[in-house]
């Protein structure tokens, strides 16, 4: 029980796209990260470059993720 209320301490942001699958950001990793649904397929999307990444929003017509990140100026 203490590792799932542990992941969800450290997900803080998230969205899910219309095409099933679910993105966050993760402030202490520095990256953001998306999954099916279901946690199958884990994958990096932004693994470098990132300081504090906070907000999410996709573009699910223009097929684009945009982000902030409160650590860089």
């Amino acid at each position: 029980m203490s590792n799932i209320w542990l992941w969800t301490i450290l997900i803080l942001n998230f969205i899910i796209s219309p095409l099933g699958k679910i993105y966050w950001s993760d402030s202490v990793l520095d990256k953001i990260q998306r999954a099916n649904m279901n946690g199958s397929q884990l994958e990096d999307v932004i693994r470098h470059g990132l300081d504090t990444p906070d907000g999410l929003a996709i573009d699910s017509t223009g097929r684009k993720l945009y982000w902030t990140d409160t650590g860089t100026h």
